[in-house]
């Protein structure tokens, strides 16, 4: 597989298609509105779950402002955070007309793809084991699993029934395939997940302490090992920044274009849709 940075459309269309496909057979609800296709997470309010895609084939002349609005409306009622997740590649024009339309840019992210003949797996680190999270887990795993990624990612260590619950029926329905490190004693160092239907890696973080030591190289290594045995083209991500990014590239990510995130202007900062009771 190509992962040249010179033209990426013709890599990323069939990416987001994928995306697109990914979110429409999973649990979150579905909201369509001309070119655009929203999933709202109606468990948990944590803004980057809900969001809005582009179909890679929209062109500036089917945009339409009245589509906007009626997605506004249906994440305001659901009570969301409107956002948009898009590739500057395929749609260079979007980002103006959605800060048109009350958005404003929350983040760039670079795109990474990878294919089979990329794949440079790494082992895991000395004192740590990387283990598939099961569908069939018990619930105090399943608990310390989002737990363990919220610390990761800054939230408070708390993981409820529905979230849990959640978790064990992506597993189940094989949408996503998950696996953590585990150090010697069997605490959770780091987590990842991978989307099946899309081959997205999403939700990938170590713990503070135990950065920098190839922990997420290896959660990733056993994530698309995995996709790739079960015959997917190609696994790709969005890097939070370029320590993410460094760590990537050892197993054979490559850059592809950049992923643009917008959100309605009226957003004040809070990672959470809802005010904390």
């Amino acid at each position: 597989m190509t992962t040249a940075t010179g033209d990426s459309s013709e890599l990323l269309a069939p990416v987001m298609q994928r995306a697109i496909a990914a979110v429409a057979t999973g649990s979150r609800r579905i909201v369509e509105r001309g070119p655009f296709v929203a999933a709202l997470d109606e468990v948990d309010d944590l803004v980057w779950l809900s969001y809005v895609l582009v179909r890679p084939s929209t062109a500036e002349s089917d945009f339409d402002p009245g589509h906007v609005e009626a997605l506004r409306a249906e994440f305001t009622a659901a009570n969301r955070v409107l956002r948009f997740e898009i590739f500057e590649q395929l749609h260079p024009w979007l980002a103006d007309r959605l800060t048109r339309c009350g958005l404003k840019a929350q983040g760039a992210q670079p795109l990474m793809l990878c294919g089979p003949a990329d794949f440079r797996p790494a082992a895991a680190p000395a004192g740590i084991s990387v283990i598939d999270l099961l569908a069939d887990a018990p619930v105090e795993t399943i608990s310390h699993f989002i737990t363990t990624a919220k610390m990761c990612f800054g939230e408070p260590p708390f993981a409820t029934f529905a979230e849990t619950e959640a978790a064990r029926a992506g597993l189940r329905r094989l949408e996503v395939r998950s696996a953590y490190a585990a150090a010697d004693g069997g605490a959770m160092v780091g987590v990842g997940s991978c989307v099946a239907a899309s081959g997205e890696l999403i939700g990938v973080g170590t713990l503070p302490p135990f950065r920098g030591r190839g922990v997420a190289a290896a959660v990733n290594s056993r994530l698309v090992a995995e996709q790739f045995r079960r015959g997917s083209a190609a696994a790709w991500l969005s890097a939070a920044d370029e320590r993410a990014r460094a760590s990537y590239r050892t197993i054979g990510f490559r850059d592809a274009g950049t992923q643009l995130n917008f959100i309605d202007a009226t957003w004040d900062g809070r990672t959470r849709a809802c005010s904390p009771v």
